[in-house]
């Protein structure tokens, strides 16, 4: 066999570090653009009457982004992050907004049900005082069904009489606008689990 003289060596590993450098810029290239059109986002949200409960809402998705939540408390899951909802079915209901109990222990996420002239109805909750975290029992994390308007109130009655325990809503609500204005861009690995 014959040896490669020291020319045709040198135009090898020139090609050979061209096209690997071309590769892996292409490939970096189609990473930043894919992944820069559906960065996902997250709001931290602390309760009211202390910064150990926390609320994280993330969004992703390409075309039709979704809201999940996710609860981080020492009393839910021993301070790790524990998905709670996702907050908008395409088709179903969509996020409103999140008002919290007067004493600060209850957060409460108002949705609205899509083809329904209902008023915003009270879909899921979050207890800190207790560690219990309510929602539908039609609903887990990767499907729901389509229920009535009066489904839906028969459910929100227990969040009702929950809330009523903690001396009612604050007026003030933390709406989807105020979520873009508090959303900040992640990478996938911090997106909570």
């Amino acid at each position: 066999m014959k040896k490669m003289n020291w020319k045709t060596k040198i135009i090898f590993g020139s090609l050979l570090c061209i096209t690997t450098l071309l590769a892996v810029g292409f490939v970096w290239i189609y990473l930043l653009n894919a992944y820069s059109l559906s960065d996902p986002l997250l709001a931290d949200i602390t309760s009211p009457i202390g910064s150990k409960n926390h609320i994280l809402f993330l969004e992703e998705g390409f075309q039709d982004r979704g809201i999940t939540i996710f609860v981080k408390t020492s009393k839910i899951n021993r301070g790790k992050t524990k998905r709670v909802a996702v907050l908008d079915w395409d088709s179903l209901y969509f996020f409103k907004e999140l008002r919290w109990s007067n004493d600060g222990q209850v957060a409460v996420f108002f949705i609205q049900l899509i083809n329904e002239s209902c008023p915003e109805i009270m879909g899921f909750s979050i207890n800190f005082s207790t560690g219990k975290i309510i929602t539908p029992p039609w609903q887990n994390k990767y499907a729901t069904t389509k229920k009535t308007e009066a489904e839906w109130k028969k459910y929100e009655t227990q969040i009702i009489e929950i809330v009523r325990q903690h001396g009612g809503l604050q007026k003030d609500a933390l709406t989807q606008e105020d979520l873009n204005n508090l959303y900040q861009k992640i990478s996938f690995w911090q997106i909570p689990k």
